[in-house]
This record gives structure tokens, C-alpha cells and sequence, in this order.
């Protein structure tokens, strides 16, 4: 038996991550972990409004953030907006609807804002981005360790 790390960047691929993964492990007798990264602890030296961390998933400030440090000349500085999402809207009117709670529903991207993007944008900085990508990179150094450390030989 062999071990497969699976690093999910997208949160529209953790449904079919899971598909495959079960496939792998029951085809191939893999042991398949997969680890998506914004599903980690938010970190401590970040500080932004609940909202943005909890639907801020799509061109908000935390993906901005990482592109200003990666990649900035790809940033359009003039165009960063402030977005609500419908599922922020969903969350404040319903009990159990929601991100994150037992009945969710099933979106694209342009249903949460006509823009495609959610989050505020404008919060955003290269500054955060490092920061961001510092601690995103440890924990799945964390992870890869503790992989790395699973035994195999309960599986035969």
C-alpha cells in the first residue's frame, strides 16, 4: 500500500476530490489524505472581519491577498471591489441554510454575486498575501509530516 497527499486549492473541486478518492483507495489500495488548504485554522497575525473569512471565498480579500504577493502584476489595483455574497444574505435570514451548515446548497460562483466574485477585496495587501502563504505552506508542511508518519502495516 502507498500513500497519495491530495492539496485542494478550490473549494468548487471537494466534492469530486472526495469521488476520486474513495476510487483510488478502494481500486488502487491507496490511502488517500486531502487536505484542503482554507479549511485550516484561520491564522493569528491575520486580522479581518468574520464575514470575509467565512464567505469571502472567491476573489475576497484572502485570494487577493495571495495574488498581490504572487503575482501582482496580474492584479487589476483600479478594480478590487467590496462583494457580499447570496450566501452571506442566506445565512442572516435562514436557521440551518447555509456555507458550512447541514443543508447547503449547490452554487456557482456568479449565483453568489453577479460579479463571480464575493469577499472584499479591498481589505486586501501583498503584505497579508506573504503572510498567508507563510502560514498556509507550514500547515501543509504539518500535514505532509504527520503523513509521512501514517503506518501502513495496520492496512496488510
Amino acid at each position: 500500500m502507498r500513500k497519495l497527499l491530495v492539496v485542494n486549492s478550490h473549494g468548487g473541486n471537494s466534492s469530486s476530490l472526495d469521488i476520486a478518492s474513495m476510487k483510488l483507495r478502494s481500486e488502487l489500495k491507496l490511502l488517500v489524505v486531502k487536505v484542503d488548504y482554507f479549511r485550516f485554522p484561520k491564522p493569528k497575525q491575520i486580522d479581518l472581519p468574520d464575514c470575509e473569512w467565512n464567505h469571502g471565498l472567491h476573489g475576497g480579500a484572502l485570494e487577493t491577498s495571495m495574488m498581490m504577493a504572487l503575482e501582482p502584476d496580474l492584479v487589476r489595483m483600479g478594480e478590487l471591489e467590496n462583494n457580499t455574497s447570496w450566501l452571506e444574505e442566506l445565512a442572516s435570514k435562514h436557521r440551518r441554510i447555509g456555507k458550512d451548515r447541514a443543508v447547503s446548497l449547490y452554487w456557482m460562483a456568479s449565483d453568489l454575486n453577479h460579479s463571480g466574485t464575493v469577499g472584499d477585496a479591498t481589505l486586501a495587501s501583498s503584505e497579508m498575501g506573504a503572510l498567508l502563504i507563510e502560514y498556509y505552506s507550514r500547515c501543509l508542511a504539518e500535514v505532509m509530516m504527520d503523513v509521512s508518519e501514517i503506518d501502513l502495516s495496520r492496512f496488510g
